[in-house]
């Protein structure tokens, strides 16, 4: 479901993070999901970097430094944060995740950041929060090279940074790490 309205108070979440890292240190297989758009599925990105997109850097540092871990492609190309809401059960909550990743500023800035995707944001990340598995979330405001050219191609820069500055806004709101 989609919910409209903003929540009085923000949900507590940062003690998802101590759940994650616990149970990670514990030996326990951690679930990484990485929830977004293009920048997810390797768009733009030379055959060598879509070999090792960066939910595989993560993983591959997770499992180094924290314990063993599981990941959850859930990348779609034009994915704007409204449409993931309709998705997020089967594409996000159905995994059980410990941990989400989130990243949708680069086709929300395309997408003319709105009142409309502020509030999609802000509603995709209470449903993941409220989920049964109520896991961590770290959003990303990825800006590689390559997509910001692109971006800045397709838009202004004032759409994109509006974009990045709102979903840094929800991202505090909830006290969620932003990267």
């Amino acid at each position: 479901p989609i919910y409209i309205k903003p929540v009085s108070e923000p949900i507590k979440s940062f003690g998802a993070y101590n759940v994650s890292f616990s149970g990670a240190k514990e030996g326990k297989e951690v679930t990484l999901v990485f929830y977004g758009n293009s920048a997810n599925t390797g768009y733009l990105l030379s055959e060598a970097e879509v070999e090792t997109p960066y939910s595989s850097i993560v993983s591959d540092w997770w499992t180094a430094n924290i314990g063993p871990c599981s990941v959850i492609k859930a990348g779609i190309d034009n994915l704007t944060s409204i449409t993931a809401c309709m998705r997020v059960d089967h594409d996000v909550i159905s995994y059980k995740p410990d941990v989400v990743f989130l990243d949708f500023a680069i086709q929300d800035g395309i997408q003319a950041m709105s009142k409309s995707n502020a509030l999609g944001y802000d509603n995709l990340i209470r449903r993941i929060l409220q989920s049964e598995s109520a896991p961590a979330i770290i959003t990303l405001m990825l800006t590689g090279a390559e997509q910001q050219s692109y971006t800045m191609n397709r838009m202004n820069a004032t759409k994109f940074n509006s974009a990045v500055k709102e979903q840094k806004k929800v991202a505090k709101y909830y006290n969620l790490p932003v990267i």
